[in-house]
């Protein structure tokens, strides 16, 4: 088999975890390949901090697939993004309805979304739209307090920046407003892997570690 040179770059850093492929990873959870539900949950880079919760009921599992999380079985990442300074990723599979797959907003002027069905991944309020395969199927989506990027390459355009700084945490499945779910969560799919950064990693990180979140 002939690897890509992306691929190639992973493979001889393979003894690597993937969290520290590139610097300032803070939580990096992997649902897919996970020796049990209680392991998927856990900060790989950190452990018992910022470990996910189930906010309801817990979403179904399988190491084959990751976590299949729906509008109310919704993981609390327990991780408060303040202002615009960390970079979010998210791995997931098989999307085809349902909207929001990670979010939080707060009194109408600031949040991270990455929809995966209709309209943009950004951050409010400059939300980017995204191409089409972002919308529906499967996808590694990253959010950078500047810009998105999808599959590892950078999408057009830039975000201008938070009007202020959030004090809720981050929810995957369905956007955190204020305390409460917001607009529509994911109704199918399953979420593979996330991860989070301080700062904005460069381009070529972005793609490192978005490649290997592709691979696991």
């Amino acid at each position: 088999m002939i690897l890509s040179f992306s691929h190639r770059r992973l493979h001889r850093r393979s003894t690597t975890p993937w969290y520290d492929l590139v610097a300032n990873c803070i939580i990096a959870c992997k649902a897919k390949g996970a020796a049990s539900y209680a392991a998927s949950l856990v900060n790989l880079k950190n452990p018992g901090t910022y470990d996910l919760t189930a906010l309801d009921s817990a979403p179904d599992w399988t190491t084959e697939d990751g976590w299949s999380i729906r509008s109310n079985r919704r993981l609390n990442t327990n991780f408060v993004p303040g202002s615009n300074t960390h970079t979010f990723i998210l791995r997931y599979a098989n999307v085809s309805t349902g909207a929001y797959a990670m979010g939080v907003h707060q009194s109408g002027s600031e949040y991270i979304t990455l929809n995966a069905y209709s309209t943009a991944v950004g951050n409010y309020p400059s939300n980017i739209g995204t191409p089409g395969s972002v919308r529906h199927g499967s996808a590694v989506v990253g959010i950078t307090p500047a810009n998105a990027f999808l599959d590892g390459d950078k999408v057009a355009g830039s975000f201008t920046g938070w009007e202020g700084s959030v004090t809720y945490p981050l929810w995957l499945g369905a956007i955190n407003q204020s305390g409460s779910p917001g607009v529509s969560g994911l109704q199918d799919g399953t979420v593979l892997a996330f991860s989070v950064f301080t700062g904005t990693p460069s381009d070529a990180d972005m793609e490192t570690v978005m490649d290997a979140m592709a691979a696991l």
